[in-house]
């Protein structure tokens, strides 16, 4: 079955006819020929009626184009008057409601900037408590106690908002961090204030070796007769020549260790003109080489 054909509604009830007529039209006049004077007559006929429809048409068109063009003005017209009063009415309350919203608008930029900035203060000083520790690496255990009694008056629990418990975590683990940094600090110092009192020591004794070698006599000579001499009566006893007053000098090797790199040649340097008691059941004797070497391999075996 064919769809039905869909009604067409026309603006003017003028059109209606003219439609209405096309369809005898296109079935009368559809397929016209001329071959004669006669047929000729009848198309043109045809012609006439079909632009006189047409042109009436064109006519209807303007006239109520015009008709309507007078109405949509008169209605713009009307509406562009109430609609001058009605925004006579509704701007000033638009304006009071913009500025009440861009009045809000910038209290709020205005609190996140002061939240901001509170937060940057905030995270700032939680940042210097965190970088106590490594600002302190290299000071002196008094330095770092100092900084202890600073950052233990510093009350986590006042300033920090809601940072507070971030505040105290970093409170207690740079004050960990300090402790540790104090016992370190003092070994460290006391170890400067060993090294310091062993090259003293080890000072004193280079000084008193060298003196102890400047009071050493010369070795006696040989008693040889020069010509001219008279020889002592047979029999006659001489007496002994004074023997060199001997000085016992005790080497600290940790003293000679602590000071530095020391060699096989400077060990020597030192000892030479000793007299050394090599065990507690010897007895002394001078120094010599083989006490030196001894002497350089106990620190080796002793060093670090």
């Amino acid at each position: 079955m064919a769809a039905a054909k869909k009604e067409v509604k026309y603006p003017v009830a003028a059109f209606t006819p003219i439609a209405a007529q096309i369809a005898i039209w296109k079935k009368d006049f559809t397929g016209l020929i001329v071959s004669d004077g006669k047929s000729l007559d009848g198309v043109k006929k045809a012609r006439k009626e079909v632009r006189e429809s047409r042109t009436g048409l064109e006519k209807l068109r303007k006239a109520a184009g015009d008709d309507l063009r007078k109405k949509v003005s008169a209605i713009n017209s009307a509406a562009a008057g109430i609609t001058l009063k009605l925004r006579e009415i509704e701007d000033p309350l638009d304006v009071t409601i913009k500025a009440w919203e861009k009045k809000k608008a910038d209290e709020k930029i205005e609190r996140d900037r002061l939240a901001k900035e509170a937060k940057d203060k905030i995270m700032a000083r939680i940042l210097a408590i965190q970088s106590m520790p490594i600002n302190a690496v290299h000071h002196t255990a008094d330095e770092i106690r100092e900084s202890v009694k600073t950052l233990l008056a510093i009350d986590a629990s006042e300033g920090f908002g809601e940072y507070a418990s971030s505040a105290a975590m970093s409170k207690d683990l740079a004050h960990k961090s300090l402790m540790e940094l104090i016992d370190k600090a003092e070994t460290r110092e006391d170890q400067e204030a060993e090294n310091t009192r062993l090259a003293e020591e080890n000072k004193k004794l280079r000084e008193a070796a060298a003196e102890s070698k400047k009071s050493d006599p010369p070795p006696a000579a040989a008693n040889t007769p020069t010509s001219g001499s008279t020889p002592s009566s047979e029999g006659e006893k001489q007496e002994p020549a004074d023997e060199p007053e001997e000085k016992t000098v005790i080497l600290q090797v940790p003293a000679i260790k602590e000071e530095g790199s020391v060699g096989f040649k400077a060990i020597w340097s030192v000892i030479k003109g000793w007299k050394i008691q090599a065990y507690e059941d010897t007895e002394l004797e001078p120094a010599s080489p083989m006490h030196a070497r001894a002497i350089y391999d106990a620190i080796q075996e002793e060093a670090p």
